[in-house]
C-alpha cells in the first residue's frame, strides 16, 4: 500500500490532539521525520520535497500567526491542506481569517476528511 507523503505540524496540548497524533501514526502513516511543531520548522524539515498532504493541528486560537499561515499557504500551493482545529478554536472562522474556511476541519471530523 502506498501512503500519501504527509507533513504533520502539531504541538499537541489537549487530550484530543494527543489521541489524534497517536492515531495518525498508526493508521495514516505519516513519514516519521516529517513532523514539526511550527510552520517555519516544517519548511526546514521537508526542505526540497513537496508533501501530498499538510496536516496542521491547531489546539488554541492564535497558535499560528497570520504571517506563518500565509507562509504555509504559499510554500506548497498544490499540496492538500487540512487544518484540524480543536474545541477552543470553533470561533476562529468567524473572528479570524488566517486559514481559508475550506481547509478548516473540526477535530471531530478530521478522520472523515483524511479518508476522502
Amino acid at each position: 500500500m502506498t501512503y500519501a507523503r504527509t507533513l504533520l505540524i502539531a504541538q499537541p496540548r489537549g487530550r484530543w490532539s494527543h489521541a489524534l497524533v497517536r492515531e495518525l501514526s498508526t493508521c495514516h502513516n505519516p513519514i516519521a521525520n516529517w513532523t514539526a511543531t511550527t510552520i517555519p520548522a516544517a519548511r526546514a524539515v521537508v526542505s526540497t520535497h513537496t508533501p501530498d498532504i499538510v496536516l496542521v493541528i491547531q489546539d488554541t486560537p492564535d497558535q499560528f500567526s497570520r504571517r506563518a499561515a500565509q507562509e504555509l499557504l504559499t510554500a506548497w500551493p498544490l499540496s492538500r491542506l487540512i487544518v484540524c482545529h480543536g474545541p477552543w478554536c470553533n470561533g476562529d472562522g468567524r473572528n479570524r481569517d488566517y486559514w481559508p474556511l475550506a481547509v478548516r476541519v473540526p477535530y471531530t471530523d478530521v478522520e472523515n476528511r483524511l479518508r476522502q
